[in-house]
């Protein structure tokens, strides 16, 4: 069974990212929820859901406020901060 959450250094999607964490988190919790990560996190419960499902896009802010409920480091949250600005740029330049 896999005992450490994935790595975010491997991904260039943010999205994909939170969805293979929220999967390894369920595996290995079974109080993981919706509502007990938008308590750690500070966040409504539909927030990671909704980004999770491309309703709601990441932002800085928000970053902010999952990285200490996603359990990662300084330099993880700002790579993962420049992930959701690259995947909500509106063109390339």
């Amino acid at each position: 069974m896999e005992t450490s959450s994935p790595d975010i250094f491997r991904y260039a999607d943010y999205r994909q990212f939170l969805k293979d964490w929220w999967s390894w988190k369920k595996r290995s919790s079974r109080a993981a929820s919706f509502r007990s990560f938008a308590m750690k996190a500070g966040t409504a419960p539909s927030l990671l859901k909704d980004i999770l499902e491309g309703r709601r896009r990441l932002t800085a802010d928000t970053v902010a406020k999952f990285a200490p409920a996603l359990g990662i480091s300084d330099a993880e949250s700002s790579y993962l901060a420049l992930l959701a600005r690259f995947g909500n740029a509106r063109n390339v330049a």
